[in-house]
């Protein structure tokens, strides 16, 4: 067997804003990390009294939350309230958005199959 063990911890450098507004730290990208993968796996954070912007990607996603409590929203008229441990499975082409009404923040792991891109993330699924 050629497959070798990868670990990694989550650290501050790599954290970045995402064009949702979310907090992001890309955990496993197979590009990335070199890894034979057909998924990538970030974790995610809602800042308190915050929420992402609308967007949709063309990949399914699912997210655990792991902290916190808020509201996902699917569209103008569909929300479910979410808490740690919720599991959210988002269809690919699906409008979403998370909020965040309490003080601390809402963190969240977010696994995209294919493995997500930044190029996804264009004006028009914003």
């Amino acid at each position: 067997m050629n497959e070798r063990f990868f670990v990694k911890d989550l650290d501050d450098k790599g954290f970045f804003v995402a064009r949702d507004g979310s907090i992001l730290n890309e955990l496993f990208h197979p590009e990335k990390e070199n890894l034979p993968l057909s998924f990538s796996i970030a974790y995610g954070m809602v800042e308190p009294k915050s929420a992402t912007k609308p967007h949709r990607l063309n990949q399914p996603e699912i997210y655990l939350f792991l902290h916190g409590q808020g509201v996902f929203r699917t569209d103008a008229d569909r929300f479910y309230p979410i808490k740690a441990y919720s599991l959210v499975y988002v269809p690919a082409g699906c409008l979403q958005w998370v909020e965040n009404p309490a003080e601390e923040p809402l963190s969240f792991l977010c696994i995209v199959s294919p493995p997500w891109k930044a190029e996804w993330e264009n004006e028009e699924n914003l």
